[in-house]
């Protein structure tokens, strides 16, 4: 990395990379610490932030199974887009309407979905190999 590179477009660039499939596990976790410290600053938020998120793999269930290279929280199978997405369904929090009293349920929820939106797309879904079926006989 050069210290007079982009951290922002870098962010980004990691994010289409995950997308691809071309970043994975612990290389890609510390690349992407690395670029929210440089993107934030390292106050105790962004450190916070940078300590409790991770890029690996969340096994999904629907119909047919599916292996999920994403952005989740660090230790769990939980997916920062559904935890986003779970947020569009709660009331504005009192200290967000204390700070934007203009702010619509409307609005809050299409930030929150364009959150979860553009977190979902970087998402790179795998399915998992079927087990081989024994034949009759």
């Amino acid at each position: 990395m050069q210290a007079d590179s982009d951290p922002e477009l870098e962010l980004l660039e990691l994010l289409v990379a995950l997308r691809k499939g071309t970043q994975k596990g612990a290389a890609a976790t510390r690349h992407l610490r690395e670029c929210l410290l440089r993107v934030g600053s390292r106050s105790p938020d962004n450190l916070n932030c940078a300590e409790h998120i991770e890029i690996h793999a969340v096994r999904r269930e629907y119909a047919r199974p599916l292996s999920t290279q994403c952005i989740k929280v660090k230790g769990h199978d939980l997916m920062v887009a559904d935890v986003i997405s779970a947020l569009e369904c709660a009331p504005i929090p009192a200290l967000v309407r204390k700070d934007l009293p203009s702010l619509t349920v409307a609005e809050w929820q299409a930030c929150l979905r364009f959150v979860m939106l553009v977190l979902k797309s970087a998402e790179h879904v795998t399915p998992r190999k079927k087990f081989a079926r024994k034949k009759r006989k």
